[in-house]
């Protein structure tokens, strides 16, 4: 869909808001409808249409009415057709594609009575179920048609408030703008329904699967005298003590695969330095600061102890089998997880001001997270009511995923070490509950385990946040060593920068700086000031709406964000070139000084043209120039510094031309 062919569309939108109200009608009318409103994203119609209605793009009252009649009409009809037809409507097509449906409708509307008419709008499949329903029990007409319109006008405020409060936040946009940021917002809303739809069909598809498995396996297996001992469970049933098993053969092949890259540095080891630069890139002072201390809670002295004082409680407790379960599994994984950083010898990565001379392979903290809190979650699940087994592992795997990322995210592992903490782990803890529940006829109570577990976390991370934290989050600092050059020996091109490279988000060396500029910040900004260079605005909310411009200023759009170690550039300015592109100029810090004292920029100059890669989005890219780029960069400085262009050979066969500029 190109940028023209989705034109008309909004020029049609902006020219007939009240026609467009038809189509907020037709939305409303097939979300409330039975069955069709199982496969209509209402949600996500709805909030793009409230988005319409909060920048302007829509006329609100004329629009939320419409929403509202849609509403009633939609309910309506079902009604209709449970009231007509009773219970022969089960047998007609598509309705008797849903059998459960129908007895999760007559449920809810038995619990309910008359009122379900209104929760029902707000309640998840069953929605439009519940007014075929009512018509099937003989609701009156009048007590169903009161609940209609009362749930409608609920209804429609409601579902359109989110839009509405993202389309008023957008500020006085003009009506371009406006359109276009109303259909951006129902493309992404539509996007990610559609994403989250096939998720779900896709996992309910591979759970459907892997049970038919298991349970196939599982009846092959009875037949053999020695797999059916093995599989014996006093706790669980044998096809989940199956599908225990075949989880740690997965995760420990899997871990089998992640050391075998690291240990010849390929396969999912190339993704080291791309996920690394990546999080690096996302590097704030204030976020360091929060996720140093809750990176803590997988800390292995923090969850060691921990794990120690659960276990003597459950030795107090007399649940010996259990305790023996916790200590064993969660000492052996770690204990083989220090062996292992032996072996591997893997470095951690650099830049820091303090690195660890401990080696990094697999995380430390990942492996503990994972034997700890994966074990808990898999040990009291079994207390719990089956409807609510989900929520330890909602609560533990969330956990375990951000410790895992923190460790990357601060630089302390790289993402192998990630995943091999992750896979051992969950090996060793399929392991050990494949051997307890052979042992364990009771089940762990939540108070046998959680709250003893609470308890001691909750001391060690106090001593962890008065006596490691500090310095922990001293040894965060990003610090790059400093060098002296010479400044002599800089400006006959002869010295070790001529070959520096920004750090990229996706390699290490992304772009060669091709401008080194010798010389005090203020001295710097006032030549390119009078030489009609502006400083560019910096990516925020505000600035992002230019985004959904057609033919935005170049000098008003704004640039995205490029890091250099971590950080961003001191200096962003530009200069027009034609009516439709700009110079773009970036400077960093290079950790070099001349012998003076003098600080050394690095930078990168090039031209950029507007283009649209997506309908609605514009952004401003990277544009071949045919001249000299760094020669009449130079002759447009006003206040000249003393300029000097140098050919520097490169590994390939290209020479990189370096521009060497000296203020004072």
């Amino acid at each position: 869909m190109t940028q023209e062919s989705i034109q008309p569309f909004l020029d049609w939108i902006s020219a007939h808001p009240t026609s467009s109200g038809f189509i907020v009608f037709l939305i409303s009318l097939s979300e409330s409808l039975a069955i069709v409103g199982l496969i209509v994203p209402g949600v996500v119609m709805m909030t793009a249409i409230g988005g319409m209605m909060g920048t302007g793009t829509l006329p609100f009252w004329a629009t939320l009415s419409w929403a509202i009649l849609g509403a009633i009409a939609g309910d309506g009809i079902s009604y209709w057709l449970g009231h007509h037809y009773h219970n022969r409507l089960r047998e007609f097509w598509p309705f008797k594609q849903f059998p459960k449906l129908f007895a999760r409708g007559e449920d809810f509307f038995r619990n309910h009575g008359g009122k379900s008419i209104v929760l029902g709008r707000f309640v998840g499949p069953v929605r439009p179920m519940i007014p075929v329903i009512a018509g099937m029990m003989d609701m009156t007409p009048k007590r169903f048609l009161f609940f209609n319109v009362l749930s409608a006008l609920a209804w429609a405020p409601l579902y359109s408030l989110p839009g509405i409060l993202i389309g008023a936040s957008l500020g006085n946009l003009s009506p371009e703008v406006a359109t276009r940021a109303g259909l951006l917002i129902l493309l992404l809303l539509l996007a990610i329904w559609l994403f989250y739809e096939f998720l779900v069909l896709i996992g309910s598809g591979i759970v459907k699967s892997m049970m038919q498995i298991v349970h196939c396996a599982c009846r092959i297996l009875r037949r053999v005298p020695y797999a059916r001992s093995a599989l014996k469970t006093e706790q669980a049933s044998e096809e989940g003590q199956l599908g225990i098993a075949i989880l740690f053969v997965l995760s420990l092949i899997s871990f089998c695969l992640v050391y075998s890259d690291v240990l010849h540095s390929e396969g999912v080891a190339a993704w080291n330095e791309p996920v690394y630069q990546v999080l690096r890139a996302l590097y704030s002072d204030k976020l360091v600061a929060i996720i140093a201390f809750l990176t803590g809670l997988g800390d292995p002295w923090v969850l060691l102890p921990t794990v120690l004082m659960v276990g003597l409680w459950l030795i107090w407790r007399e649940r010996l089998k259990t305790a023996a379960c916790w200590l064993l599994t969660n000492g052996t994984g770690y204990a083989v997880g220090r062996l292992l950083k032996i072996e591997t010898v893997i470095p951690r990565p650099e830049g820091l001001l303090y690195v660890s001379n401990q080696y990094a392979f697999p995380s430390g903290h990942t492996l503990m997270a994972t034997l700890t809190f994966g074990l808990t979650a898999i040990l009291i699940q079994n207390s719990i009511a089956k409807k609510y087994r989900w929520v330890p592992w909602a609560l533990a795997i969330p956990l375990i995923l951000f410790i895992s990322i923190s460790r990357v995210y601060l630089g302390l592992n790289w993402f192998t070490d990630v995943l091999g903490g992750l896979t051992l782990g969950t090996a060793c803890v399929t392991l050990g509950i494949f051997f307890y529940r052979r042992i364990q006829t009771r089940p762990v109570l939540i108070r046998g385990i959680l709250a003893p577990g609470i308890f001691a976390l909750f001391i060690m991370l106090s001593l962890y946040s008065f006596f490691s934290y500090p310095t922990v989050r001293k040894e965060l600092i990003r610090e790059w060593p400093a060098h002296e050059l010479t400044q002599s020996h800089w400006w006959k091109g002869n010295a070790e920068t001529n070959g520096l490279y920004r750090t990229g988000a996706f390699k290490h060396h992304a772009t060669i700086f091709d401008i080194q500029w010798l010389g005090t910040l203020p001295v710097i900004e006032q030549s390119l000031e009078l030489s009609g260079w502006q400083v560019v605005p910096k990516l925020n909310f505000k600035t992002g709406v230019m985004l959904l411009a057609n033919n935005p200023a170049p000098l008003l759009f704004p640039i995205m964000p490029k890091f250099h170690r971590d950080r961003l550039p001191v200096l962003t300015v530009a200069k027009t070139y034609g009516a439709s592109k700009r110079f773009i100029l970036q400077l960093w810090q290079s950790d070099y000084q001349s012998d003076t004292g003098i600080p050394l920029w690095v930078g990168t100059l090039r031209l950029e043209e507007a283009a649209h890669p997506l309908p609605l989005v514009t952004v401003f890219v990277e544009s071949a120039y045919k001249g000299n780029i760094l020669k009449e960069f130079a002759e447009t400085l006003n206040i000249h510094p003393q300029i000097r262009i140098k050919n520097i050979p490169s590994k390939n066969a290209h020479t990189h031309k370096l521009l060497l500029l000296r203020s004072h």
